[in-house]
């Protein structure tokens, strides 16, 4: 169910690892990340930690793009930062696209 998958994607992202108690890799350090400074540098650390608990976690999904949009960036940007996850499903030919947000310390899915 394409749903479902999206909603699998969004609960990795969501899920720090060391979270889930029988599965401690589970998850993504995106939330360590937002203790670093917010520079385009920041930009080279989140990549990985997007990529790969995917290919980990949910290898029938290829990541096509990663957009990191940080206010250094963009200045009218409401949130510290904002990546777009844009993905397809293999197989099936479905693209989907998921954006973060790192606000205040959190990390939300939009």
């Amino acid at each position: 169910n394409i749903n479902q998958i999206k909603s699998n994607l969004t609960t990795l992202f969501l899920t720090a690892k060391g979270e889930r108690l029988y599965h401690p890799n589970f998850g993504t350090n995106l939330r360590q990340a937002l203790f670093q400074p917010n520079t385009d540098k920041i930009k080279l650390l989140l990549d990985p930690l997007i990529k790969d608990p995917i290919q980990y976690w949910m290898p029938y999904i290829t990541i096509t793009t990663v957009d990191i949009t940080t206010a250094e960036d963009d200045p009218t940007l409401n949130h510290d930062i904002k990546i777009v996850v844009s993905y397809i499903i293999n197989g099936l030919n479905f693209g989907d696209t998921i954006i973060l947000f790192f606000e205040n310390s959190t990390l939300t899915a939009g």
